[in-house]
């Protein structure tokens, strides 16, 4: 047998060199993994044919056939070094399958595949008995560990970690990290560079649950096997994690106290009604079938009567008009029918709002309040500031009934981050805003001045800006909107980390209600109902009577005690 030294020299001979029966022999000469490995991210022996002897420490199906499997040095003759990984994937497809804890000699090329090192091209594997389980190496997420030196090797996590993000239905994954990941703008101004969170991707047998796994449940007894892929990495459990679910499903809100006015604000994934008689499916967006709108309707009547809201706010209702068979139109039929008192749509004379797929609209129970005056639009044919790439804003006045107060509800909805605005001269920087991010501010600062002209008459300096912003609370269009004296009653109430959305497995609110300084004296209340954010994504809408994912935001709610009486 050579000693550990020996064996270290000899990944320095080409495996040709070697006697034939010496290579095939179990126990016999073989190169090192952490050689194989290297100091850097890709092996320094690329392309050259090894054979390696150690122990099989998981397995990689694809659908239900063994893909290949990883290897790791036995204890015993690992090196010292912290900068060279012990592990190693074999490519194997079509071979036969072998056991964990079994140790084998496996001869092929080395190969890098996305950022993965393999073993590949197989040209001998034997099977050479069993050797106990290399340890499992430590693992904090929480320190600024670099993970290329533990590719291919067993670890555990150390303590508790936190689900980052539910998985959706066509991920294999969890999104994990050491605790509620935040998007950085959400937090702190835009351009200030931090080191980014270590989120770690976890594949394998996930605990059993009477309710979905939820974005801030924690998990322990993470121990598995660390592969890289691409950019990221997954461990690879050996064994089921324990789950502590720390993050319950909320229970819907309170209603509002007596005398208190009610208003919410809901961006609602879609809602497209077809032809508003029963066909016209799959729509432009939404529900793809008749059956699938039925239950979308029936969700979100349900989550919209929870609300107990006296105006609502809506975001992503399909753009077709106000007319009976709008989509505006029949989602204030379902909220009435689920809610047992009569709600309204706030009309327009027009076919569209905008010539996006999708607009705003403002819903109202005419029992507490009644309209003050027309409502008013905000455009680019108002304002050149606002660009059409935004969504127009609506906003009506209303008058309490109980107090006779009035109060001015906008709700806005702003350009995404999604696609680019490049063309337009506004380009991602790099500063964490993301793209179209002049678009956005631009937008804020002409709503903040319209609104300023009292555009709907109103002769009432109370006014209510509720929507979907699409930019987090530290990024330039919230802060316009504070230069111009609006206060952000959710990062006023509830506090810098409070969110509505989870997006790449950071949370932040891009959901907002945001008021003139004379309102925000009169809120009571302010609340962010936890149902769609933190909840594994589904297709369609299979629960109707359950408030559960019925969309990817949650809903923003304000009380408000008008007249401060």
């Amino acid at each position: 047998m050579f000693t550990r030294g020996a064996r270290l020299l000899l990944p320095c001979l080409a495996l040709a060199w070697l006697p034939p029966a010496m290579a095939q022999r179990c126990g016999g000469p073989a190169t090192p993994i952490h050689v194989i490995q290297g100091r850097g991210p890709a092996s320094p022996l690329l392309g050259e044919v090894h054979t390696v002897e150690a122990v099989v420490v998981a397995r990689v199906p694809t659908q239900g056939r063994p893909r290949g499997f990883f290897v790791q040095m036995e204890d015993a003759l690992a090196d010292d070094d912290p900068r060279t990984s012990e592990g190693l994937f074999v490519f194997a497809p079509g071979h036969r399958p072998v056991g964990i804890g079994e140790r084998v000699r496996v001869t092929g090329t080395v190969a890098e595949h996305r950022n993965r090192t393999e073993l590949t091209q197989l040209r001998r594997l034997l099977r050479c008995g069993r050797a106990p389980l290399p340890d499992p190496v430590p693992l904090s997420l929480a320190a600024e560990t670099p993970l290329e030196p533990l590719e291919g090797m067993r670890v555990e996590l150390a303590g508790k970690a936190t689900l980052a993000a539910a998985p959706g239905p066509d991920s294999s994954y969890l999104l994990i990290a050491a605790e509620r990941l935040y998007q950085p703008t959400q937090l702190r101004p835009p351009g200030q560079t931090v080191a980014p969170p270590l989120l770690l991707r976890v594949a394998g047998r996930f605990p059993a649950a009477e309710r979905p796994l939820r974005a801030g449940d924690r998990l322990a007894g993470l121990r598995g096997v660390l592969d890289q892929h691409d950019d990221g990495y997954v461990l690879r459990l050996d064994a089921p994690a324990r789950l502590d679910p720390a993050n319950p499903r909320p229970s819907a809100p309170p209603p509002p106290a007596a005398g208190q006015l009610r208003v919410a604000g809901f961006n609602l994934q879609n809602y497209f009604n077809g032809d508003g008689r029963g066909g016209g499916f799959p729509a432009a967006r939404g529900a793809a079938t008749r059956a699938e709108f039925h239950r979308q309707r029936g969700q979100l009547g349900h989550v919209l009567a929870a609300l107990a809201a006296d105006v609502v706010a809506v975001m992503e209702v399909e753009n077709d008009g106000f007319g009976p068979d709008s989509a505006i139109a029949d989602l204030a039929r379902a909220l009435s029918g689920a809610a047992g008192a009569a709600y309204r749509p706030v009309r327009l004379p027009r076919q569209r709002l905008g010539d996006d797929a999708i607009t705003v609209g403002l819903l109202y129970r005419p029992d507490r309040v009644r309209p003050h005056g027309l409502p008013a639009v905000l455009e680019t044919a108002v304002d050149r500031r606002y660009s059409p790439r935004n969504r127009p804003v609506l906003a009506q006045t209303f008058t309490q009934r109980d107090s006779n107060e009035r109060l001015t509800v906008a709700v806005a909805h702003f350009k995404s981050k999604a696609s680019s605005c490049a063309d337009a001269g506004d380009p991602d920087r790099g500063d964490g805003q993301g793209h179209c991010n002049l678009t956005r501010t631009r937008a804020a600062q002409a709503l903040t001045d319209w609104l300023a002209t009292d555009p709907t008459g109103s002769g009432d300096p109370d006014v209510l800006i509720m929507g979907d912003l699409n930019a987090y609370a530290r990024e330039d269009p919230l802060r316009a909107m504070a230069a111009a004296g609006y206060v952000d009653l959710v990062g006023q109430r509830l506090g810098k980390r409070a969110y509505t959305y989870v997006f790449d497995g950071r949370a932040g609110y891009l959901d907002y209600a945001l008021a003139t300084d004379s309102l925000a004296s009169q809120v009571t209340a302010v609340r962010i109902w936890h149902i769609n954010a933190d909840e594994p994504a589904v297709r369609g809408w299979p629960a109707p009577q359950q408030p559960y994912r019925s969309s990817d935001h949650d809903p923003v709610i304000v009380d408000l005690r008008l007249g401060g009486r």
